[in-house]
C-alpha cells in the first residue's frame, strides 16, 4: 500500500480501478444514497452510479462489487461499502470485508494500480493512523494507493 495526496477524480485515467466509498441505501426513487465526500463527487460526475449502485446492493448486498464505467474512461469503479447507514459512522469490520473483496477483484482482473481513498475517514468517524491504517497496511499491497486531500 502507497498513500498519495491529491484529487481522486484527477487520477481517474492513470490507474485501473477506482473505489467509491458508499453505504447500503437507497431511497424511495430506486437509487443508493450518494450524497457526502468521494461518492458525491462520483455521483456528480457519473450520474448514473446510484441507481447502479441500488441495483448493486439489492442483488448482491453491501459488498464491494464493479459500477458502470464509461467507455472512454480507463479506470474501472468499484464500489467499497463503508458502512452500512450513511448516518453511521464507519464499521471497520465491513471495511474489511470490502478490502479483502477488492483485493479478490483486483486479482481477478490483474489490476497493477487500484486508488482508492482513506476508507471509513472523512464521513465515517475513523481515525486514519489508529483505525484503518493498520488494516490497509495488513490487507493490501504495492498495487493499493491511498490518497488523501491533505
Amino acid at each position: 500500500m502507497k498513500e498519495i495526496k491529491g484529487n481522486i477524480l484527477d487520477y481517474i485515467n492513470r490507474v485501473d480501478a477506482v473505489c467509491v466509498t458508499t453505504n447500503s441505501v437507497i431511497k424511495r426513487d430506486g437509487t443508493a444514497v450518494m450524497g457526502a465526500g468521494v461518492a458525491k463527487s462520483f455521483a456528480l460526475k457519473y450520474p448514473m452510479l446510484p441507481k447502479a449502485l441500488a441495483d448493486n446492493i439489492k442483488t448482491y448486498g453491501n459488498v464491494t462489487n464493479y459500477l458502470p464505467t464509461p467507455v472512454t474512461q480507463k479506470a474501472q469503479i468499484l464500489s467499497l461499502p463503508t458502512k452500512a447507514h450513511w448516518k453511521n459512522n464507519s464499521d471497520i469490520k465491513l471495511i474489511e470485508q470490502s478490502l479483502k473483496r477488492l483485493v479478490e477483484i483486483t486479482d481477478k482482473e490483474n489490476y497493477k494500480y487500484v486508488l482508492l481513498v482513506r476508507p471509513g475517514c472523512s464521513n465515517g468517524g475513523l481515525n486514519w493512523e489508529t483505525d484503518v491504517k493498520p488494516l490497509c497496511k495488513k490487507l493490501l499491497n504495492d498495487r493499493f494507493y491511498i490518497i488523501s486531500y491533505k
